[in-house]
């Protein structure tokens, strides 16, 4: 199903006239001939439809379940943006608010670094959609995104895209990362996402998406467009059918249906439809579509087209509810997501349950689709986890029992009643509801023990029943009492009777509402103290004693502080929890739960937010100081000693300012390794220098016994030419001495 986010409208204030026959539930009652209207206003709300399961810190601007092992339980999965919405933080947690892991998309992993324009900065996330649509294990994310550009660039830039990336495990750097897949580029922003045979593992997955540029997009997981389907104006939301083929879309100017591959409009409207969801709400084995228009108005719709109801509620988003796994009788329901409440009506249209969440509620899901179990409410500050409670629908079917074994007493049909309150025992048993089992007990006990015995008579023996227990101080045997004989005596119109009771209810009532108010004010002050658990399970005391007497508003004051009790108590799980990681050097993890926990103390004005902020920025700078040192040892690796150096230093700099001895160790050893190689580094210089110079001399010596040779030689040369000339002058004077001679 599809996850829905809205921008609060300009909603005019609406009376919802359904409350007028609020809490009225027809049940048929197969076992007794007596059928009855079954007045809920008469019993305490004990057993609401949803109880809170967790609560997790983070806003909830979009929030879905999606079971992405197939498993038994889904994962929550919630998106928040953060630093002016230009990253989109998706958190993933289990059903007890554990985070499981967190990823981040930066607007230059999508758009930005895909076609490098590294400045562009302006990447919104709109809807984020988490799915498996090929069932292996990696997690598939649908990401819509808007991105717009003014006065950085000649040509702006404003421009949507249908991204899909998927979250893959990178065993080189062991950590997973989002891996880009597949774009769609509509010529206008993604309104909705959804996609077909999402829960039926085998079967073969679409992706729908509509988009403000008229079109209903049908997507291959591989994202090749099957179907492109083109209405009279622009698509807002979708719905799929039970077919997972036929879609109901809601536009800006009514409904329309895409059966048999066409589209046909079946509803016109002035206003724009802003929530859509179908179902077969009246069991007539045909679904019908219900809409919610921008002015509040709902509107049940035959496939036809035909109009079954309009009716004006003041409400941000609808959900059709299929319980008939829960109830027998009325188990088809419409859910409201209101500004700061959730209501669930009957069809058609009468007030069932509601409840007061206290903050703004942004998005939500249900899980599964068909009789859901688990609900997820994103709201402005924390996203709050729902179960169904089965006790609510064990007790609704318990009081048709009941109210119909009360009935046949009092008409003095002991048969029908007798075994009407049989059954209502043995149901309200199975919950541990003590006062209608003891009601019951009593109808089965008179009716055995003398079906004509004075009902006066009965009536009083309760009553001194409830004084008796009264004065043990034993409150809820005395009020069941008390409430059995008042119960006798407006029968039988015993006016004195039914006023003394009555002020003795109230007599047990107030002492009751005394001992809730003192196990509120101890749980309030238990916060103060931070004595989280014992803050809780007071105000759970508290709670339960205000059910017994029907206190709705000091229920839900009682219900804050469990609340308010519950979220300290997460917060201090993600502190031990982050400081673990920080022992581990996990700094990254150690963050994300420091974060969380940041998350529930700045939401509820704590004075230790100042106290985790030095902690935060002691974790940023261990995570820098671990950086460094990583870097430092990298470039000892490659040599590079100034530079390991100067990272090593700016490490120590920061266990420094810590005090931090262990770490100190660390990076002094580091530093003595730089130092062992500068020194090495040095040795082996001066180790050169001397070979060189060893070198030099030699070579020196080289040179001067060359020059010396060569100068001898040069001698020795001139020598032979001075003796050949001295010769010669001798030969030819001794030629010219011969010559005169002769």
């Amino acid at each position: 199903m599809h996850v829905r986010t809205w921008k609060k409208k300009n909603n005019p204030s609406i009376e919802f006239p359904s409350r007028k026959i609020a809490g009225l539930l027809i049940l048929l009652l197969f076992c007794s001939p007596n059928f009855n209207a079954l007045d809920l206003n008469k019993y305490p709300n004990k057993y609401p439809f949803l109880k809170l399961k967790s609560i997790v810190p983070v806003k909830g601007e979009g929030s879905h379940l999606f079971d992405s092992d197939y498993g038994f339980n889904p994962e929550v999965y919630v998106f928040e943006r953060k630093e002016n919405k230009k990253k989109t933080y998706l958190y993933v947690f289990n059903l007890y608010g554990d985070l499981i892991y967190r990823t981040l998309f930066r607007d230059v992993e999508l758009y930005a670094k895909k076609y490098k324009y590294k400045q562009l900065g302006d990447e919104e996330v709109i809807l984020l959609y988490p799915t498996s649509l090929d069932e292996d294990d990696d997690l598939d994310i649908l990401l819509a995104t808007n991105i717009k550009t003014s006065g950085k660039f000649e040509v702006p830039i404003n421009e949507q895209r249908l991204y899909l990336y998927e979250r893959v495990y990178d065993e080189w750097f062991n950590r997973h990362k989002n891996e880009f897949r597949w774009e769609l580029i509509p010529r206008d922003l993604i309104t909705d996402i959804a996609v077909a045979n999402e829960d039926l593992r085998g079967e073969e997955k679409k992706v729908i998406a509509s988009s403000l540029d008229w079109h209903v997009y049908v997507l291959s997981i591989n994202g090749e467009i099957l179907e492109k389907y083109k209405l009279n104006s622009a698509p807002w939301c979708i719905a799929l059918m039970k077919n997972q083929k036929d879609i109901a879309v809601g536009a800006y100017d009514g409904v329309y249906l895409i059966k048999n591959s066409s589209v046909v409009k079946i509803y016109n409207s002035d206003n724009r439809i802003i929530d859509i969801d179908v179902g077969d709400i009246d069991d007539d084995s045909k679904e019908e579509i219900l809409a919610l228009d921008s002015k509040g108005t709902l509107i049940l719709l035959e496939q036809g087209g035909g109009i079954i109801l309009k009716h004006k509620v003041d409400a941000l988003a609808i959900k059709f509810l299929d319980l008939s796994k829960y109830l027998t009788f009325n188990n088809k329901k419409i859910l409201l997501i209101k500004n700061r409440d959730v209501e669930i009506l009957n069809y058609p249209l009468s007030l069932d349950w509601s409840y007061h969440i206290g903050e703004r509620i942004l998005s939500f899901d249900i899980y599964p689709r068909e009789n859901p179990k688990f609900f997820v409410f994103g709201c402005a500050y924390n996203t709050y986890i729902f179960e169904v409670n089965p006790k609510f629908f064990v007790f609704r079917d318990g009081l048709v029992y009941y109210e119909s074994a009360r009935n046949s007493f009092f008409s003095n049909n002991c048969s029908s009643a007798y075994k009407a309150a049989e059954k209502c025992k043995e149901i309200m048993e199975k919950i541990n509801e003590d006062e209608y089992v003891f009601r019951c007990k009593m109808i089965m006990n008179r009716c055995q023990a003398n079906i004509s015995e004075n009902m006066s008579k009965i009536a009083m023996e309760y009553y001194e029943n409830a004084t008796k227990f009264l004065e043990k101080n034993i409150w809820d045997a005395a009020l069941l009492n008390a409430k059995a004989a008042l119960d006798m005596f407006i029968k039988l119109k015993n006016i004195s009777m039914v006023l003394k009771i009555d002020l003795f209810i109230k007599d047990v009532e107030s002492r009751i509402e005394s001992l809730g108010n003192e196990s509120l004010k101890k749980s309030i002050e238990n916060l103060r103290d931070g004595n989280y658990e014992d803050a809780l399970r007071n105000a759970e005391i508290a709670k339960n004693l205000f059910l017994k007497i029907n206190k709705t508003s000091l229920v839900r004051e009682s219900d804050r502080v469990i609340e308010t009790a519950k979220l300290y108590i997460s917060a201090e799980k993600y502190i031990d929890l982050s400081k673990k990681f920080f022992e581990n050097e996990s700094y990254d993890e150690a963050l994300n739960y420091l974060d969380l926990a940041m998350n529930i103390h700045r939401n509820l004005n704590s004075s230790r937010l100042e106290e985790l902020e030095k902690e935060r920025k002691k974790i940023l700078s261990y995570k820098n100081a671990s950086n460094y040192m990583l870097k430092s040892a990298k470039k000892l690796m490659e040599n590079n000693l100034d530079e390991a150096e100067f990272y090593a230093e700016k490490a120590k700099d920061i266990y420094l300012k810590y005090s931090d001895d262990k770490k100190l160790d660390e990076v002094n050893r580091l530093l003595s390794k730089i130092n062992e190689k500068r020194n090495e580094e040095f040795y082996k210089m001066l180790e050169n220098i001397g070979m060189l110079s060893v070198l030099f001399v030699f070579i020196a010596i080289l040179g001067i016994l060359g020059g010396y040779i060569l100068v001898r030689r040069r001698r020795i040369a001139k020598i032979s030419q001075l003796k050949n000339e001295d010769e010669e002058i001798i030969d030819e004077i001794l030629s010219k001495r011969r010559g005169d001679n002769q």
